[in-house]
This record gives C-alpha cells, structure tokens and sequence, in this order.
C-alpha cells in the first residue's frame, strides 16, 4: 500500500506540473507573444540565448498578435480626453519618464502674438503644453518658427526636461503647414517663447537639403531618430543615431532605412524606434464618411535592415470617441502609445492608450 500511495503521489505531482505548464508562459528576453487570434506569417526560430540553459532559445514568428478587427491588449486609457493649451488637435506627445511629466505639442492658436491660427501654421509656430501624469496643465512653451510638432522629444537631465523638436521651418509651394528642417534641444522653461535662433536652442543640420526633419527621442537607450524627407535621396528616410555622438554633432548613423513605399500617401501620424532593427510608423486619419468607425488608424511595424513592411496592426481603441484622429506615437517604458484627438472643432481632446500601464 505505501508504495502504491507513492507512486500516485508522483504521477499527481507530475499531472499538475504538465497543467501549470499549459496554463503559463515561460518568460525569455528573445520571446514574442504568440498569436490568439491572429495568425503566423513566418516560423519560430532558433536564436542566441545566453540566459537560457542550453545557450539558444526560440523566437517566435511575426503575427498579428491583437487578432482581426480587435485593439492591442491589455489597452489601457492613460490620459482620457484631456484639455491642453490650445483648442486644437494634439501633433505629437512624449513623456519624461524621471519626472514624471507629459509635454504635447500643437500648431498654435489664435489668441498668441496677434496672429491667426492658420497664419501660426504657415509660419510654423508651435505651443508644448506641460501636463502631470495625472493630466493637469502644468505649463505652456511657444516656438515661433519650428515647425508643424509632428513629433517631439524628451531627454531628462536631473529634476530639469529638455524638450526635441524639429526647427527652423519650411513652408513647400503650395502647402498651408510649415514643417522642419533641421532638430532642435531645449529646456522647458514655463512660459518660454524661443525661435530657433534663441540662445538657449541648440539646433542641429542633421540632414541639409531636407524637409520634414522630425526627431525620435529614446534617451534611456541613447537613441535619437530622425526621419527626413530628401528628394536626392528618394524621399522619406529613418536615420538612427546614438543619442550622445549626435548631440556631439557626430551625425554618423548607425542605421539608415528607406521609409516602405506603401506608406506612401497614407497620412503619417508619428513613430517610435522599438529597436535598432525595428521602427513603427502610424498612420490613418479621422472619421468621416469615408473613414467610418472604428477607423484606418494602423500601427506599421518596419524592418530596418531591409526597409520591409513586417506587421500591421488596426488600432480600434475607444472606436466611440467622436472625430477620434491618431495624433503621435510613443515607445514608453516599453509599452507602445497612441495618441488620438477627439471632439468638437474649437474644443477638442486628448488621449493618450497604452498596452501596459506606465
């Protein structure tokens, strides 16, 4: 009896370990969440692992991890239909993880330097609105001269936040919106009004003859990215950089990738660098009678090696929002951000969703 007690023991012992084991999953730096309801469109591989027992681990194949028609879980709403200093549309957002702030930008309004808001666009004049991490307005900045704020940066040094942003903008034939030419660094000061000639903005000509000169900001990995736009070149490009020999005015890259030519002539909306092989670029527009609920809005996932597009995500959070336009991305901690406006012209909103909570 006591050895058939034993070995029902072990074959127990050994029925929950196969249950645990079905129900979890194995944590490894080199493994993807496998698709649910999406499907796989290239293999598992084997890869390097040193952390791993036997030195290799599998990677899994790219899919389509959030599943057809459904937005990337766990999505969370971070900041929910927020007001900043402006009443239009956010362009871009970004977040000082150590200090714990939002900075926004928006093409300036009306109620600044005797100007009209589409006046402040041709011009390219922008407004950074300051918020908690909690969505209060803690303060506002006025660039005059920049740009459209299409994508910003942050770099925390200490208790102070130095804000990227393209500068020195261009107006094309025929256009209504100034974009940048060159990136500029700055510390937020409450209340500052700087034109890229201000002595407190350094600027950088990263990428001369070009139009459309946004910067990435990845300061905890010493990564800047620049996207560019430059007809000798065949259009809009991804330069990526390390943050301190850029700021050294050291413009080497360590990695340049043709943006996908299917992204052409779909409206851009920002990006993020995930990694030094791997870009995301967001894309879509507001709805309308051509745009419906929930929207085109679409996260591109880009090789960087191969300037190939290798998954593309519909981005259907909050599809009940009213306007609901995608305005900026961010990689935060991790966690990929959208950005999206909604609301009514004159009053619109901000939003901020992530995956994961911050």
């Amino acid at each position: 009896m006591p050895k058939i007690l034993a070995i029902v023991a072990i074959l127990s012992t050994v029925l929950i370990g196969i249950l645990l084991l079905l129900s979890s999953r194995a944590a490894s730096p080199f493994v993807s969440t496998e698709p649910e309801k999406g499907t796989i469109t290239a293999p598992g591989s084997k890869v390097t692992d040193s952390t791993a027992s036997g030195g290799s681990s599998v990677k899994f194949g790219i899919g389509n991890i959030w599943g057809q028609g459904n937005p990337a879980p766990p999505s969370v709403t971070v900041l929910n239909q927020i007001s900043l200093n402006e009443v239009s549309v956010m362009q871009s957002f970004a977040y000082d993880t150590t200090n714990k702030v939002w900075i926004f930008a928006q093409v300036m309004g009306s109620t600044h330097f005797n100007k009209s808001a589409a006046q402040h666009a041709l011009d390219g004049d922008i407004t950074l609105t300051k918020v908690s991490a909690t969505g209060q307005i803690l303060g506002a900045m006025y660039l005059n001269g920049f740009g459209h704020g299409v994508s910003i940066g942050v770099e925390p040094v200490g208790s102070a936040t130095y804000v990227w942003t393209e500068s020195n903008a261009h107006l094309s034939s025929g256009s209504t919106n100034a974009f940048g030419t060159r990136v500029a660094r700055f510390a937020w000061v409450n209340g500052g009004v700087l034109t890229p000639t201000s002595s407190s903005v350094a600027t950088y000509a990263v990428h001369p003859g070009s139009t459309s000169v946004l910067p990435i900001v990845d300061a905890s990995k010493n990564r800047i990215t620049i996207q560019y736009n430059n007809a000798s070149e065949g259009g809009f490009h991804w330069s990526i950089h390390a943050l301190d020999k850029f700021k050294s005015r050291n413009f080497t890259p360590l990695v340049t990738v043709a943006r996908p030519s299917e992204l052409n002539g779909i409206t851009y909306q920002g990006a993020a660098w995930l990694n030094d092989q791997t870009i995301l670029s967001l894309h879509g527009n507001a709805y309308g009678t051509n745009n419906p609920p929930p929207g085109n809005t679409t996260i591109f996932e880009v090789n960087a090696t191969n300037s190939t597009v290798t998954r593309r995500v519909s981005v259907t959070v909050a599809p009940t929002m009213v306007y609901r336009e995608p305005e900026g991305l961010s990689e935060i901690n991790g966690n990929v951000c959208s950005g999206f406006a909604s609301g009514v012209v004159g009053a619109r909103k901000q939003s901020v969703f992530c995956q994961v909570g911050l």
